[in-house]
């Protein structure tokens, strides 16, 4: 019978070890082709200085509120504090924190307000000025993006409510519609690549970050409200986000090749030790 040939030339306690052996190694060698988790790193938070300590426990709400505002918008995830924007010296907790020797601003008059933002924002602020708005020198800013609470830059600023205040809809829903196609293009891409595993991802993750660059550009050229120069940058964008999504789907292809690999070199090394226990269980009960 079958294993009976082989009696004697493999001692029974070697066929317990090499059961054992088979399994340890198949089950090292099969799940070393599956994923390891990466971990990512948080935000950190925005440092807390005293014209916030002071500001946000008056009891006057026009002065505490626009703190609450602030902590929720992306200058407050960012870090940009109040002194960002309005100048002083944070630093000083006294009313001298406000002084015009300290370098404090205030709050800007409306026709200042694009000027007052380009101190951080210069392309934007420039294409602003470029467009029919800035021409018009309404909306500004604020109107959009608000004063505090102000929003990372997307297209969900785009508002059907906000633009007929002033004009059709027409031209801003199109222009909301490439931005819209565009961001989940690239979501889609970034979402992808945490689907490969075994491989190195650091030059796809290179190319989103170009891409993530190019896409805010994109953004910054919707401020001159330009459709037809919004859908040429789009298009080149589009193209660069597809060729970094080729090969990302590439490399799902083989990630997921890996783990069917994986699994076969399990079965059969947990074949290999099931044939080895019968092998020497059929040895034991000949003896």
């Amino acid at each position: 019978m079958g294993f009976t040939v082989l009696r004697g030339k493999i001692p029974l306690k070697l066929t317990s070890r090499l059961s054992f052996l088979f399994l340890i190694f198949g089950m090292t060698l099969g799940f070393s082709w599956f994923p390891t988790e990466t971990s990512e790193a948080g935000i950190q938070p925005g440092l807390i200085n005293s014209c916030i300590d002071c500001h946000q426990s008056l009891p006057d709400k026009r002065l505490s509120h626009p703190v609450q505002l602030w902590s929720e918008s992306v200058h407050a995830e960012v870090g940009n504090t109040c002194d960002g924007c309005h100048g002083g010296d944070p630093k000083e907790t006294s009313i001298k924190a406000m002084s015009g020797e300290n370098g404090f601003k205030g709050v800007p008059k409306e026709e200042e307000t694009a000027s007052f933002c380009g101190k951080c924002h210069q392309e934007i602020s420039k294409n602003y000025m470029d467009s029919p708005h800035g021409m018009l020198g309404q909306p500004t800013c604020k109107y959009c993006h608000g004063s505090h609470a102000i929003e990372r830059i997307g297209d969900q600023i785009i508002s059907e409510d906000k633009c007929t205040m002033c004009h059709e809809y027409e031209s801003p829903a199109k222009l909301k519609e490439i931005l819209q196609v565009l961001h989940r293009q690239f979501q889609e891409a970034e979402n992808k690549v945490k689907l490969i595993n075994g491989f190195p991802t650091e030059p796809l993750e290179k190319d989103l970050k170009e891409n993530r660059k190019n896409l805010r550009q994109v953004q910054r050229t919707a401020h001159k409200f330009d459709l037809s120069l919004v859908q040429i940058k789009a298009e080149d964008v589009k193209t660069k986000i597809t060729q970094t999504t080729l090969e990302i789907d590439r490399l799902i292809e083989l990630t997921q090749n890996r783990k069917k690999w994986g699994f076969l070199i399990v079965l059969v090394f947990i074949g290999l030790t099931v044939l080895t226990y019968f092998y020497n269980k059929q040895n034991q009960e000949m003896d």
